[in-house]
């Protein structure tokens, strides 16, 4: 639905949550790459370690194993079938830096035609030479390239906000405030070299485990991710994306945003007609239009 990188990330976020709380113990999480398709490597990559570097301590926290799956998205497949498979060649190369536990193989037909058994063979071969040529050549410090690790530090403040702001909605009392919020926006490394003893435990990490942990709502439970709250998070559009459509008009700011690809990114351009900056810009208009769902001392009846 061309959202932002930043939704993307979110997305994942909160799905490997809501995986925990359902009680499942293995969690297939499907990192999709290509999508938007002018979307570069370098930033797709960024994007999913972003997104599993925030889930992955729950593995550490709980009975609870994420499974790697990554797959090409289908609309970045040419029609033409001789370009159709270099991209396919040219995805599961990328894809290896997550080192996926499944391979989802797309067929490099399918913009073209529907997969005929030959084609499903015939991609299947082009992945495991992708695979072999991975293997067999000297492999880059690709997380450390400054593009890199940069983007990614970027997507996983902005998703974290987001995450911050859906609790919120479902009534969070914990730790993580608006005060505090950047302190935790840190690696579990970073955080321990801190002069102040009291902020050496204030990173992604503790965060995450602050914002899942039910005795921080009223309710004694995880409130955050129950129907009720993500229904009016997509109300009031703090979830949304470009292409979802939108019948029901309680849910028309789901809808409202533009995104555009900047140097490679799919980034936040407009949300309700007006430029935004980030992440962070948009999630504030949204606060600050729905100020009683993000502030229990703010009434909805106040002048």
């Amino acid at each position: 639905r061309r959202c932002s990188d930043d939704m993307y990330v979110t997305d994942h976020i909160l799905c490997g949550i809501v995986a925990l709380k359902m009680g499942l113990k293995n969690y297939v999480m499907q990192l999709m790459f290509d999508l938007p398709p002018e979307i570069d490597p370098l930033n797709d990559l960024a994007k999913m370690k972003a997104a599993f570097e925030i889930i992955e301590p729950l593995t550490r926290h709980f009975d609870y194993n994420i499974i790697k799956e990554t797959r090409g998205g289908l609309t970045s497949f040419p029609p033409n079938l001789d370009e159709a498979k270099s991209h396919l060649a040219m995805t599961t190369y990328w894809q290896m830096f997550m080192e996926p536990d499944i391979v989802h193989v797309v067929s490099y037909c399918e913009a073209h035609h529907d997969a005929k058994p030959e084609d499903i063979v015939a991609s299947c071969d082009i992945t495991k030479q992708s695979f072999r040529e991975y293997d067999r050549a000297p492999l880059p410090d690709i997380w450390n390239i400054p593009k890199v690790a940069s983007r990614k530090e970027e997507l996983k403040k902005g998703a974290m906000y987001n995450i911050f702001h859906l609790a919120l909605m479902g009534g969070y009392e914990g730790k993580v405030t608006f005060e505090n919020f950047s302190k935790y926006t840190v690696s579990k490394e970073v955080s321990a070299k801190r002069e102040k003893t009291e902020e050496q435990e204030m990173n992604y990490e503790t965060m995450l485990l602050d914002l899942i942990d039910g005795k921080n709502y009223p309710s004694g439970e995880c409130n955050m991710i129950s129907a009720d709250n993500l229904d009016l998070a997509l109300q009031v559009g703090l979830f949304q994306a470009p292409q979802v459509t939108v019948i029901d008009k309680r849910y028309e700011l789901t809808g409202m945003c533009r995104t555009k690809i900047v140097d490679g990114c799919c980034r936040i351009d407009t949300f309700c007609g007006k430029e935004v900056k980030d992440e962070f810009e948009r999630v504030d208009i949204v606060r600050n239009k729905f100020p009683w769902y993000f502030d229990k001392n703010i009434s909805q009846s106040d002048d």
